[in-house]
């Protein structure tokens, strides 16, 4: 997959069949509009495109709001992106200008001029243009002006839900990890390096991998237990997460990413881990005692076993 900072760095693409949007999370819903593009370059003897975004649209254009989290920081896309067969992928850099285009302005500029699209493959609800003014009739409409073709496609649903980046989301904070993960075809993930904690866990017979998340957008798991499976040096472990402040043993209050890998005994301090969360176990609980706390998390190491 060849990747693009800007659209000066695009060279001449044999019929590009080009597909819009931040494609946050590539979850089950973009999979299905990437495998359109992918057949509909293959039925014009074109090439498949992505156009992306280098910052997500609110974070340039609501910097005091600080909620939004992502699914996937750009070494995880780019990553997930190449998997699904894509040829060319634009991260094209989002900023205050480029919000206030006109959306003919923008289709003519962007996408004619500067990509000259064959085909746009996009979804029912897509917005496009200063104040999100421009839809996919417009879109429809300016195709037949400057000689594009428009596929429309509809949300991908399970069961009743239609599948988005944010209902994902909103699945995550509420724990329900197993739910996100269907939507997602994936188990959710996120790198971080090991640091050096206060081996508290060590002590009680527990010894846990405290985790700094490598990109500060990305979006961490509602407080509680998990079990997980980590990699790295191209290896996969076991494991049980706790995302919280340790109450039992633990009086800073500062919020800790710490996991546990079973039948473990490596040093990999600095090092970097992926970790991929399976099942949400129960909330964090402060025991009475320090046994208390052992003997849970006893149970939930086979909580985690018989679910791995």
């Amino acid at each position: 997959m060849k990747v693009y900072s800007h659209i000066s760095q695009v060279a001449a693409i044999r019929s590009p069949v080009i597909a819009i949007g931040m494609f946050d999370g590539l979850h089950l819903g973009h999979h299905s509009i990437i495998e359109r593009v992918k057949k509909a370059a293959v039925a014009c003897n074109g090439e498949s495109f992505l156009f992306s975004f280098s910052a997500h649209p609110r974070n340039v254009l609501f910097p005091q709001e600080t909620d939004l989290k992502l699914l996937t920081d750009p070494i995880e896309k780019n990553a997930l992106l190449s998997r699904a067969g894509v040829q060319h992928l634009l991260l094209f850099p989002f900023d205050l200008e480029f919000s206030k285009m006109e959306p003919e302005h923008y289709v003519k500029k962007i996408l004619v001029d500067g990509l000259h699209a064959h085909t746009l493959v996009v979804g029912f609800d897509h917005r496009f243009g200063a104040g999100r003014k421009g839809d996919v009739e417009l879109l429809k409409f300016l195709g037949k002006k400057y000689g594009f073709e428009v596929d429309e496609i509809s949300a991908l649903e399970i069961g009743s839900n239609k599948i988005s980046s944010s209902l994902i989301r909103k699945a995550i904070l509420n724990g329900e990890i197993e739910k996100a993960n269907a939507f997602l075809g994936r188990k959710y993930s996120f790198r971080g390096k090991v640091l050096q904690g206060k081996k508290l866990g060590k002590e009680i017979g527990f010894p846990t991998a405290n985790l700094r998340v490598a990109d500060r957008l990305k979006l961490i798991p509602k407080t509680g237990v998990y079990a997980v499976s980590v990699e790295f040096n191209n290896l996969t472990f076991k494991g049980m997460m706790n995302i919280g402040t340790n109450p039992t043993i633990s009086s800073d209050n500062n919020l800790k990413i710490e996991v546990n890998l079973f039948n473990f005994e490596q040093n990999i301090y600095e090092m970097e881990l992926e970790v991929f969360v399976h099942n949400r176990l129960r909330d964090e609980v402060k025991f009475s005692t320090v046994g208390d706390l052992v003997l849970q998390l006893k149970m939930d190491k086979q909580n985690a076993l018989s679910l791995l």
